[in-house]
């Protein structure tokens, strides 16, 4: 019952974490559009409340998604009976059912993340995983980092684009290489910053490993 409340939280960063791995995991069992759309609802709603400019991003990767699934449900689950007809190309049941299953599967996972990652700081997160969870502290690191990042790429994301626009492209990707003018930089600015993460949290003494105690003859050793 500790999980229920952690200062004006209403669940605490363990109990979300829970929650978000739950969903996640039924977003891959359930085939349902009904159950999966009420999935993405409130955690839509949710996180944009929590922290809108945080996280439209991931909505925003959601939609630029959605191109390219239906493609996948067109060429590899084309059939059933005939629902309608673009560019004369027939388009069945089974594709519109598989488009939609897939494109809400990604939504209820990054509405949850989004979610996750708008209630919470990235140090209660820790807090949470390694005193709720007893999750290992590298491992608790590791999370609230990736969740950490997401705002950072979202800056970075919006810095790309108008770069992009400055210079006449089109704000979105549509080509594989328009796509890659925005992942190359990102790719390149992420390396960089986990790189001078890794660097800080050295200086400021993090480590994986426990203390482990110089024998007589090894401190001997070393002060040869």
């Amino acid at each position: 019952m500790r999980w229920l409340a952690l200062s004006d939280k209403m669940l605490s960063p363990g109990a979300g974490f829970i929650y978000a791995l739950s969903l996640t995991a039924l977003a891959f069992i359930l085939r349902s559009e009904i159950v999966l759309l009420a999935m993405v609802i409130p955690n839509f709603l949710l996180s944009l409340y929590y922290g809108r400019k945080k996280v439209a991003w991931v909505y925003v990767l959601i939609l630029i998604s959605a191109p390219g699934i239906f493609l996948n449900a067109l060429f590899f689950s084309n059939y059933g009976t005939l629902y309608t007809t673009i560019l004369g190309r027939p388009i069945y049941s089974n594709c519109i059912s598989s488009f939609l299953i897939v494109f809400l599967r990604i939504a209820v996972i990054g509405s949850v993340g989004a979610f996750f990652v708008s209630y919470y700081t990235p140090m209660e997160i820790v807090k949470g995983l390694e005193k709720e969870l007893h999750f290992p502290k590298g491992i608790a690191f590791s999370v609230a980092y990736a969740f950490r990042l997401m705002p950072l790429i979202s800056k970075d994301f919006g810095e790309i684009r108008k770069v992009r626009k400055q210079r006449g492209y089109r704000a979105f990707p549509l080509t594989a290489g328009e796509f890659m003018t925005y992942a190359a930089p990102l790719l390149r600015i992420s390396y960089e910053r986990a790189f001078w993460t890794g660097v800080a949290m050295e200086l400021r003494g993090f480590r994986l490993r426990g203390k482990r105690r110089i024998s007589s003859r090894e401190q001997a050793r070393f002060e040869k």
